[in-house]
């Protein structure tokens, strides 16, 4: 199994898992499941971990992940009429890529 970036960049950073953890306010066992790839961090930790590690929070997350999650945060605050509205312009946007 790969190792986790989480993992990468704290090992590099010359740091232990408690360290981290106490620098981000949370708990070790939840460092360790992030790295292990139990768990993946909320969008707080996420920004937490990258400031502790002095990174971007799109290295620990990935930049696909923190899209869907940005999505996500915005789609469920949605009236019903305009989450019709994005349908119909993911319909399109689907549709516009099949063009290629």
């Amino acid at each position: 199994m790969p190792t986790s970036t989480i993992k990468t960049l704290r090992q590099d950073a010359g740091m232990s898992q408690k360290t981290l953890a106490e620098q981000c306010g949370i708990s070790q066992a939840c460092i360790s499941q992030y790295e292990k790839g139990i768990r993946k961090p909320t969008e707080e930790n996420a920004g937490k971990i990258a400031q502790s590690l002095s990174c971007s929070v799109e290295k620990i997350v990935g930049s696909v992940e923190l899209r869907k999650s940005r999505l996500w945060s915005i789609w469920k605050n949605l009236a019903a009429r305009d989450m019709d509205n994005v349908i119909g312009f993911a319909s399109f946007l689907e549709y516009k890529g099949g063009e290629k």
